[in-house]
């Protein structure tokens, strides 16, 4: 499922994030990420814990296999992202960084 690769991916890149910062950054509601967090919880993929600093507020974290998934999956878009710029001809890829670079700024921008 798409949606829990994303989840996943997300907490393997900020763990101890909570559901809301998790549901911010996959733009979606609080209630389906928690489903999404449920079913990854029940895999075996994500821990939940209460934070130290306060009670209230769980933080998401990978177990050991959540981390060779989510290892797997980043290795994955490393050797897709590889071969795309491999076809981009070499005098074109400063280019094309810039570009997805003004791009990143403006949808972070735009948020």
């Amino acid at each position: 499922n798409k949606q829990q690769c994303f989840a996943l991916v997300e907490i393997g890149r900020a763990p101890g994030i909570s559901l809301k910062e998790l549901a911010d950054r996959l733009h979606s509601d609080k209630s389906g990420v928690s489903r999404t967090v449920d079913d990854l919880v029940k895999k075996g993929y994500v821990v939940r814990k209460p934070s130290e600093i306060d009670r209230r507020y769980v933080e998401l974290s990978l177990t050991d296999m959540g981390s060779e998934r989510f290892e797997k999956i980043e290795k994955s878009m490393d050797d897709k992202f590889a071969d795309i710029c491999r076809n981009i001809p070499k005098d074109k890829q400063k280019q094309v960084l810039e570009s997805l670079e003004l791009i990143n700024s403006a949808l972070e921008a735009s948020k």
